[in-house]
């Protein structure tokens, strides 16, 4: 359970860029949605278990963009928060929701194998945006290709949870969405994320020819080597 401090760190360290407004997401207050988000923590465990994850403390803001946000900052809360924006949820459970909640997860089992390093300096007046860049970096401990490589291993994660079908519709849906804050965050951390199409390529790859064909796509775009089970990065 969130307490109030969390809500309040998260307005203090993002201020309004993402939302004024979070409601905790509880079996209670948005049953189906905290369903959705247990069946893709226990499917996700299920298939990784080597790295298991603990269910997020889940927001949903009053944001009206499709999008979601997975803030790992020990200035907001010990657990990982996965805040939902109000346009993403407001049409149910949809394959756009599986698949940005599991993608986000996927990310949590790098997260898992991470060595402890030192915090990034970032400066206290810094946007909310220039903050989470500034966190994107710090998780990418490398190059641009190490960071890509990260996208297309939590979407590997994604669709190996909850089938890769619901990772392309989701994949479709969010490059829709042309104002969303992510567009501000990707031109903040430039050549670190794949391009979408990308993205929906190598999911594609992934359905169409296995796992193997899938890990040469990601090595032949990122430069670097590739393996599903360990995520190593070798230069």
């Amino acid at each position: 359970m969130a307490d109030n401090s969390v809500i309040g760190n998260i307005r203090t360290v993002t201020g309004s860029e993402f939302g004024s407004n979070f409601q905790e997401v509880t079996p209670e207050s948005h049953p189906e949605l905290s369903s959705s988000v247990d069946k893709i923590v226990d499917g996700m465990n299920e298939a990784f278990p080597d790295n298991p994850i603990e269910k997020p403390v889940v927001l949903v803001s009053d944001n009206k963009t499709n999008h979601a946000w997975r803030l790992n900052d020990r200035d907001i809360s010990d657990k990982q928060v996965l805040v939902l924006s109000e346009g993403i949820v407001k049409d149910g459970i949809t394959p756009n929701v599986e698949h940005t909640v599991a993608h986000e997860l996927g990310h949590s089992h790098h997260n898992a194998r991470d060595i402890n390093v030192p915090e990034p300096h970032i400066d206290k007046d810094a946007s909310a945006i220039q903050k989470l860049a500034s966190n994107v970096r710090h998780e990418v401990r490398g190059s641009a290709g190490h960071s890509q490589q990260r996208e297309y291993d939590a979407d590997y994660r994604a669709a190996k949870t909850i089938g890769v079908d619901k990772v392309i519709e989701g994949l479709e849906k969010s490059d829709a969405d042309l104002a969303s804050p992510l567009r501000k965050l990707e031109a903040a951390v430039a050549g670190t994320h794949p391009k979408t199409s990308e993205r929906i390529e190598a999911m594609e790859t992934l359905r169409d020819k296995g796992d193997h064909a899938h890990e040469e796509f990601v090595q032949k775009k990122t430069h670097l080597k590739y393996d599903h089970q360990s995520l190593r990065h070798n230069e």
